[in-house]
């Protein structure tokens, strides 16, 4: 590389340095559940070791009884407190650069030089981001995952429809642990958390999110559950799975209580319910709706219903039957890791102006990040939202 093209290099490593806040600051505008968890605190830098682990408090119905105090020996039985939970960090890459022959070409146009490695750089940013995005909701597959992030659709069994009835397959894993025993899901069971450590096709209570098919939420405005549409029922199925996914602390094995906060959805379930939210404020006066000004300012089309926060987010997955689905979240316990430093951010920017082996320059973007919840019973999903 002669003297020329070696200034123009260095000038372009400054100018690349410049600009790597806001690839990181973009990435996490680009989807809602980021920017929730980076207001709330909810990434966690500078992990270590391939993979990362977190506990789970078990209930082991062991309560004590009233009556005791008299003298006696006392005896004690020890139990296995938590369950361990344990996921992968995922490595991604994308290189990016110019060759000689370029730096060549505009040498007596130093200006010019940027553009060609500012192209190439935009071009692998928006590649990192077509592929970190979509895998907060899919991902790998169930139990470590593999190479890829575990998304939320294996947070809940990558659960769908049959017949209007949730189905999870039988021994569904997530994070090492067993969600679903070996007879799976295949119908909704109200109140299933609260039954004990004997749960209704789950393991454990702790490990059992909130699933249910639209058809199977009681009390639906369409008369019979067999009829339930979207269009029509959206603000009830909304309203149950708010209720029904607030958990006091001994039940989310967290040791903190939960209550789902944000309900994530693609364009036609969220035209729906707007649709249906705008002809009842018409019908009875209910004045403008309420949004979250951070995510709309961010370019996130929401609408506050209830204690739910709605998102459009194009990036939620379909159910393996093809019909629509809406994830239903404590934000809140949604975690981001990585072993990346604050001041690196999720995605790194590494540029090399003079690589011996490369004639040009060459630079990179990686990222070495996973998702986690703190539990399963934090996600919840109605599924079934297609008409």
């Amino acid at each position: 590389m002669g003297a020329v093209a070696a200034a123009t290099a260095r000038a372009m490593a400054q100018k690349i340095q410049k600009v790597l806040p806001g690839i990181n600051y973009i990435f996490i505008d680009q989807h809602p559940l980021l920017k929730i968890a980076k207001r709330k605190g909810n990434i966690k830098y500078k992990g270590s070791h391939t993979e990362y682990e977190w506990f789970i408090y078990k209930d082991d119905t062991d309560d004590p009884s009233w009556g005791g105090g008299e003298l006696s020996v006392n005896t004690f039985e020890e139990h296995d407190p938590a369950t361990r939970a344990h996921l992968p960090y995922c490595w991604l890459q994308k290189n990016y650069g110019v060759s000689d022959r370029t730096m060549e070409a505009n040498r007596h146009s130093p200006d010019r030089v940027y553009k060609p490695l500012g192209a190439n750089l935009k071009l692998a940013q928006i590649h990192m981001y077509k592929v970190i995005g979509p895998s907060i909701y899919t991902g790998g597959s169930s139990g470590d995952g593999g190479e890829a992030p575990v998304g939320l659709k294996h947070v809940i069994g990558n659960a769908y429809e049959t017949t209007s009835n949730v189905t999870i397959t039988a021994s569904y894993s997530y994070a090492g642990k067993l969600i679903t025993n070996a007879n799976g899901i295949d119908t909704y069971v109200a109140g299933k958390k609260s039954t004990g450590s004997s749960v209704v096709g789950f393991n454990e209570e702790q490990w059992a999110p909130e699933v249910a098919s639209l058809h199977e939420i009681p009390n639906v405005a369409s008369g019979t559950a067999a009829n339930a549409k979207w269009s029509v029922d959206c603000l009830i199925a909304l309203a149950y799975m708010e209720e029904e996914m607030a958990l006091t602390a001994d039940l989310t094995g967290t040791g903190e209580s939960q209550k789902p906060d944000i309900a994530l959805m693609q364009r036609d379930p969220f035209h729906a319910m707007t649709a249906k939210v705008v002809a009842f404020q018409s019908q009875y006066g209910i004045p403008a709706q309420l949004v979250d000004e951070d995510l709309k300012l961010a370019g996130w089309r929401n609408i506050v219903v209830g204690g739910l926060t709605c998102i459009k987010d194009n990036n939620v997955p379909n159910a393996s039957d093809g019909y629509e689905r809406v994830l239903i979240q404590d934000s809140k316990q949604f975690i981001i890791k990585t072993t990346h430093t604050k001041a690196e951010g999720l995605i790194r920017n590494e540029f090399d102006p003079n690589n011996v082996m490369v004639n040009g320059v060459i630079g990179k973007l990686s990222a070495n990040i996973s998702f986690y919840v703190k539990s399963p019973t934090s996600v919840g999903a109605i599924l079934g939202c297609n008409d």
